[in-house]
C-alpha cells in the first residue's frame, strides 16, 4: 500500500485551478482506477512524454511504460499500473499531475509513421556533427532503429523520449529496455552526447545533450 498525491489541473474552469487528492493504492492499481477514485474518469498525461506525448494527447493511453525491465508501448490507462508509471518517470515523491477539461475529442492528426522516420534523419545528421560521433555509421544505426521500432508501430520520438528519460544510463539496461543490441544502445547514447564515464561505468549526459534534445523536439509531427 502507498499514498499517491494527484494534482488535477482543470482547464475547463473560468479560472484554471488545481485541486489535490490523496489516494491510498495497492501495487496493482491502474491509472484508470486512480482517476476513477478521484472522480475524474479521464485526464491527460501527455506532458510526461515531451516528444511522444503528441501522439497520445487527449487520449486514454500512454506512449510507453517500463514494465519488468522492458519498454511496453501504447498502454491503455486501464492496463497501465501506477507503480510502473512512477518508476518510468522517476517520480520519488509519489505525486502525479494530470490535466482535465479538454474538449472530448482525439488529439491533432499526425504524420504517417513512414514520414516521421523520414523527416527525422536529416536532423540526426546535424546532431551527429554536434556530438562529433565517430566509429560507427549513423545510417546503419538509423536503419536498424527504424526497422525495429516500425515493427512495433512506434515513431522515433518514442525512442528519443526513453533515452532522455534518464540523465545517465547503463548501456546494457537501455539495450534490454529497448530490446536492441548493446552496441546499438551505446551508439544511440553517443549520438545524443551521453559520455562514457569509466569510473562509474555509465553513460552520462554531456554538454550538448540539451541542444540535441531541443533540435529533436522541434521536428514537426502533426499533419498541419
Amino acid at each position: 500500500m502507498m499514498e499517491i498525491r494527484v494534482l488535477v489541473y482543470h482547464t475547463a474552469s473560468d479560472i484554471p485551478q488545481e485541486t489535490e487528492h490523496i489516494v491510498t493504492v495497492t501495487d496493482s492499481i491502474t491509472i484508470q482506477e486512480l482517476l476513477d477514485k478521484i472522480g475524474s474518469g479521464w485526464a491527460d498525461l501527455s506532458d510526461y512524454y515531451p516528444m511522444s506525448g503528441a501522439f497520445t494527447w487527449n487520449e486514454p493511453f500512454l506512449p510507453y511504460l517500463f514494465v519488468d525491465g522492458k519498454a511496453s508501448y501504447n498502454i491503455g490507462f486501464e492496463n497501465a499500473k501506477v507503480k510502473d508509471f512512477l518508476y518510468t518517470h522517476n517520480i520519488s515523491d509519489h505525486t502525479i499531475r494530470v490535466i482535465t477539461g479538454y474538449p472530448w475529442a482525439g488529439g491533432p492528426g499526425v504524420l504517417t509513421l513512414a514520414q516521421l522516420w523520414e523527416d527525422i534523419y536529416p536532423v540526426l545528421e546535424v546532431i551527429a556533427v554536434i556530438a562529433t560521433i565517430s566509429g560507427f555509421s549513423l545510417k546503419d544505426l538509423f536503419c536498424r532503429l527504424r526497422t525495429h521500432f516500425t515493427k512495433m508501430k512506434q515513431p522515433p520520438q518514442t525512442c528519443f523520449d526513453i533515452v532522455f528519460s534518464r540523465s545517465r544510463w547503463n548501456a546494457f539496461e537501455l539495450a534490454r529496455l529497448l530490446d536492441i543490441e548493446p552496441e546499438r544502445a551505446k551508439e544511440l547514447l553517443r549520438l545524443f552526447d551521453y559520455q562514457y564515464d569509466k569510473s562509474q561505468m555509465q553513460y552520462i549526459q554531456g554538454k550538448c545533450t540539451d541542444e540535441i534534445r531541443k533540435k529533436l523536439s522541434n521536428v514537426e509531427v502533426r499533419d498541419i
